[in-house]
Parts: structure tokens; sequence; C-alpha cells
């Protein structure tokens, strides 16, 4: 039996098969007239820099590909709609922002801590001094996971949660 690889990749929209060779003529035509479409509706990859090097929170399309509107808010902000208290609070912060806000999966912890720096209300550089103990805290209470050696992400309860509590607070 053979099998058909494709990748296809249009800005940010990848999608890759593998399979039954006879998709490749009886539905790739079909996908990828669906894919066009969605091409229209994905943000273009989002560059964390500006031209100066300064880092950016990313800004997502006005309007989701489900017609929902999307926020778009700042670490700052974000902390202030989470009411942060403390380091641990401060890191599951970060991470909202860079992954609800900022699309991101898998996020080290360098990333994190520059994201905190971005809370200029909030940080201050105790956190960066006791961030493992806060990381500890925060993956006790399984508000995060660890992906990988240095990858980390919201645990789905978490980010539900905090989707829900960013978007009421609009």
């Amino acid at each position: 039996m053979s099998i058909a690889k494709i990748r296809i990749k249009l800005g940010a929209l990848e999608l890759e098969y593998e399979g039954e060779p006879a998709f490749l003529t009886d539905g790739l035509p079909d996908l990828l007239e669906r894919v066009s479409s969605l091409s229209d509706q994905v943000a273009p990859p989002v560059d964390e820099t500006n031209a100066s090097g300064t880092h950016q929170t990313a800004a997502l399309p006005e309007m989701s590909p489900l017609g929902e509107k999307v926020m778009t808010l700042t670490s700052n902000s974000v902390a202030a709609r989470l009411d942060v208290k403390s380091g641990a609070d401060l890191i599951i912060c970060a991470l909202a922002t860079l992954e609800i806000f900022g699309g991101k999966a898998g996020v080290s912890k360098k990333e994190i801590q520059t994201e905190m720096k971005q809370a200029k209300s909030y940080f201050q550089a105790g956190h960066i001094n006791n961030f493992g103990k806060n990381m500890a805290t925060a993956l006790k209470a399984k508000k995060i996971n660890q992906l990988g050696a240095d990858s980390y992400a919201l645990s789905a309860a978490e980010r539900r949660q905090l989707e829900a509590r960013l978007a009421d607070a609009e």
C-alpha cells in the first residue's frame, strides 16, 4: 500500500496530509478551495519585536475566523484584569498574554520572564529572583503544565477560566 504526503503553507496557515493517494485526486481540489478561503481569515505571522528591537505584545485581527470579536490586551492590562498579587500570578498573566493574545504554544522561561517585565505596574525585580519558586507554585497548583525541558503552557482548565475572566472584564 502506498502513502501520499502533501504539505500546504499559506501565510500563517499550514496543512499537512499523509494518507491514501486517492485523496490527492478526489479530495485535494476541494481542500485547496477551502484552505484558500480560510487563508484570508487567518492572521499573518506575528513578529514579536518592532523595528527598534523592543518587545511588542502581538495583536490579533479585529474578528476571528468565526466572526467573534477578538480582544488585544497588553501584559499590564491582563495583570490588572486578573488582579495579579504574586509572582506566580504574574507568571500566569504572562503565559495568558503570550498564549491567548500572542498565539504562542509552548513558551520558554525566558519568554515568560520577558513578558512579565512588560506588566510594568505589577513587575518587581523579586519576581525574577523567585522565578523558580513561583513556577513550582503554579505547576503544583496545576495552573500551568511543563511541556518539555524549557517549555510551559497554561493548563486547559486554567486557560478556559482566564479566557472567561478576560472576556467578562471587557
